[in-house]
């Protein structure tokens, strides 16, 4: 099948009155286009076989229909949660949504404003996700396919990571085994800050639902909680702010699902310490951690892996007294 060029001539084949096509910032892993429209705006989304990353990384773009099945999920369990869906090519492999504007919980936290009030909103829609999508049969047989999440996720992060630190490889493949085997609720598998959008009234709505599946959420508890602590090694002249929003972050959770929390806190923890390995050793690195930075997370998240953090008070006192200078 060969992927239509998307530029005006497309839309225009489908009934709109193009006034502009424009590409915007799709990460590493899809083609995300702004059409405007004579009757509105919408977003077309479209996946990547091949990633823009500078080591070979295949995944397959029928990913694309996974994610469009997940926000239609969404719109029913959460309504405003995420974008919602407008119309679908499937034989194309695109979806088209409603657009969003605003800047990403990342680019407010990188430019020193970093909102505790906002990462309680954010906790607030994860934990009701998982409250409501919580031992589901129905989701659990809809969303059961996982292959997008082990291209995306667990390859390139866990299995990258436990060949580079072969003295780590056991742990972090039975972190692995032991988290496939606990099916629990909807999971986004990218739950990142850059995913994050921050709206006019601040309100935050997700995106890049491409590797959701029905699975562990503790990877998504984890998946935020490590980019908020690679900030804190980052970012450190905002250090209280970053403290008060991962506090925010986990007090909000355990208001929301405190009995699901509890079943979630040690694979957690676990999983914020091989995930934080994985943002400087896998195949995706964060891009804005300094040479002296990721030597420093790389110590730091290898002692976590060695002796995991009991709870998240132990986690948190951890991260909180390791100063180490950069």
């Amino acid at each position: 099948m060969t992927a239509p060029a998307l530029d005006a001539s497309y839309f225009v084949e489908r009934g709109f009155d193009v006034e502009n096509v424009r590409e915007l910032t799709g990460g590493v892993s899809n083609v995300v286009l702004e059409v405007r429209h004579a009757a509105g705006v919408f977003v077309v989304k479209r996946a990547l076989e091949r990633l823009r990353v500078a080591t070979e990384w295949l995944a397959d773009p029928r990913r694309i229909l996974r994610e469009r099945d997940a926000l239609l999920l969404l719109d029913r369990v959460l309504p405003g949660a995420a974008p919602r869906v407008l119309w679908s090519d499937d034989h194309h492999l695109l979806f088209a949504m409603t657009a969003v504007d605003g800047p990403t919980w990342k680019q407010e936290m990188m430019a020193g404003r970093i909102s505790q009030a906002f990462a309680t909103q954010v906790a607030a829609i994860l934990g009701e996700t998982i409250r409501r999508t919580w031992l589901s049969p129905e989701l659990r047989d809809t969303f059961a396919a996982r292959h997008f999440f082990e291209e995306l996720r667990l390859d390139p992060y866990y299995r990258t990571v436990a060949a580079r630190h072969p003295d780590l490889a056991s742990r972090i493949h039975a972190l692995i085994e032991d988290s496939c085997a606990q099916p629990r609720a909807f999971t986004h598998g990218d739950f990142s800050p850059k995913n994050i959008i921050v709206t006019a009234s601040g309100e935050p709505v997700l995106l890049d639902f491409e590797v959701a599946h029905y699975g562990d959420p503790s990877f998504d508890l984890a998946f935020c909680l490590n980019h908020l602590s690679l900030k804190w090694f980052h970012l450190r002249n905002h250090r209280p702010s970053l403290e008060a929003s991962l506090r925010a972050f986990w007090q909000t959770l355990s208001h929301t699902m405190p009995e699901e929390l509890d079943a979630l806190e040690r694979l957690t923890l676990r999983h914020l310490s091989a995930l934080m390995l994985a943002r400087v050793d896998g195949k995706s690195p964060v891009e804005y951690l300094a040479p002296p930075e990721q030597v420093t997370v790389r110590a730091f998240s290898r002692a976590l892996i060695l002796d995991p953090p009991l709870s998240w008070d132990d986690y948190l006192n951890r991260l909180l007294t390791n100063d180490q200078d950069l």
